[in-house]
């Protein structure tokens, strides 16, 4: 079972799609992806963050790295997809986000910080 272990991880390294390893897989398939969102190209990159917003849990660390875009409609869906994901945990993304040199971004931050239940003091207080 170990050797089995090794071989995969040793596949996944390679960048090796495993198909009765799906963890791996998706492993693979955001690293294609991050690789996509230093494009010129902004659909490209578009269409690769909308890549990983779907993913979810798989590519999460992905996901909170799209919530530090420069692009205010990754930006925006990221931090949405941070608290579908996150629920409660994403408190200090959102707070975060509430001071945004960008107002659609603190408004989409406010939007979710409002839709957290149930809502805990700190919650109340970022939005004071």
């Amino acid at each position: 079972m170990r050797l089995l272990r090794e071989c995969v991880v040793a596949a996944c390294m390679a960048g090796a799609v495993v198909l009765s390893f799906p963890s791996c897989a998706g492993e693979a398939e955001v690293s294609t992806l991050q690789r996509k969102l230093v494009s010129g190209n902004a659909i490209e990159r578009r269409r690769a963050a909308r890549e990983l917003l779907a993913m979810g849990k798989t590519a999460r660390t992905a996901i909170l790295e799209l919530a530090q875009s420069d692009d205010v409609v990754i930006k925006r869906a990221a931090l949405r997809r941070i608290h579908e994901l996150e629920g409660a945990g994403a408190l200090p993304v959102l707070k975060a986000a509430l001071s945004d040199p960008i107002a659609l971004v603190r408004v989409v931050a406010a939007e979710e910080l409002l839709a957290m239940e149930p809502r805990s003091d700190e919650v109340k207080e970022s939005l004071m």
